[in-house]
């Protein structure tokens, strides 16, 4: 296996301990080659010079985009997988900048987990009401899937009004993130994919401090100003206009657009979420100081209470 770990890095200035316990986790944990390939163009200049100092790091140069949120990130993971595939990775596996793996064997056991029928090995979040999203904490797939099937991570927006894309997509509305183009994929052509699940013994939230499969970490929403779920939004029972116009919103390529319907989807929802945004926002800032601290205790307390 020649491995091609794929990382879109958006990180503030406060997080070079996390880009820190990110890269080390992975150099212990992986015993296959491998070479990360980075995206870095918005990433603060000190952080992009301490991502370099790691010699399994390759930094591309991809051009930037006006794009944001799942749209920015899945134009960036396409350019890290063509590169990628380019050198001749076997297989790629994207990891979230706040994702790693904690179990020696991962890379090996995933590789292991897919077949012709089930090319794809994907976190689900089934916690937060997913059925169908691949996640990209860690999506893990091989050269040959990717060279035959072509997928995209997230759909181009011409691409939207194909009926039989469009008919997936709002059955889903709730999923469209980063991946999702993955799971349309699977489901047109009858395939399976291989779930990692959430494993963990204990926890300080539903879906942030994650444990999955015993194998991968993902703190969660270090990259969300806002953090609010979609199973939070789904408690409060939201109007189905409001819910429609946020699938939407991941959608629009044009930035007047998208921030208009931001600002009116923020003034609604987030208004009607503020309570479980403070609540999540706690969550958040204990379960990351309490990783940073100790990230070895702590996640051996998510895993082994």
């Amino acid at each position: 296996m020649n491995l091609a770990i794929l990382v879109v890095y958006f990180l503030d200035k406060r997080d070079e301990q996390l880009l820190d316990i990110h890269l080390k986790f992975i150099e212990k944990y992986t015993d296959v080659p491998y070479t990360i390939y980075a995206a870095t163009n918005r990433l603060l200049p000190n952080l992009v010079e301490r991502l370099a100092q790691y010699p399994q790091v390759k930094i591309c140069e991809l051009p930037d985009t006006d794009l944001r949120v799942s749209l920015e990130h899945a134009f960036y993971i396409e350019g890290l997988t063509r590169a990628a595939i380019k050198d001749g990775a076997t297989h790629l596996c994207t990891l979230d900048v706040d994702s790693f793996p904690i179990r020696y064997g991962w890379a090996t056991e995933l590789g292991e987990a897919i077949s012709d029928d089930r090319p794809v090995a994907a976190i689900l979040r089934k916690e937060n009401g997913d059925e169908v999203l691949t996640h990209p904490s860690c999506l893990f797939f091989s050269h040959d899937f990717y060279e035959k099937y072509k997928p995209r991570y997230f759909p181009r927006p011409k691409e939207i009004f194909d009926p039989a894309y469009w008919l997936f997509f709002y059955s889903h509305l709730g999923e469209c993130d980063t991946g999702i183009g993955f799971s349309y994929i699977l489901r047109k052509n009858n395939l399976n994919w291989y779930r990692i699940l959430r494993s963990n013994r204990y926890e300080d939230h539903y879906i942030m401090g994650g444990i999955y499969g015993d194998m991968i970490f993902h703190l969660g929403a270090s990259s969300r100003g806002i953090k609010i779920f979609k199973l939070d939004r789904k408690n409060v029972k939201l109007p189905l206009k409001l819910r429609i116009l946020h699938g939407i919103s991941k959608f629009l390529p044009i930035p007047v657009l998208r921030d208009k319907l931001k600002a009116y989807l923020q003034h609604n929802i987030y208004t009607l979420l503020d309570s479980q945004i403070k609540k999540n926002d706690a969550a958040y800032v204990k379960i990351r100081s309490s990783l940073l601290k100790n990230p070895e205790s702590y996640i051996e307390q998510l895993t082994y209470p």
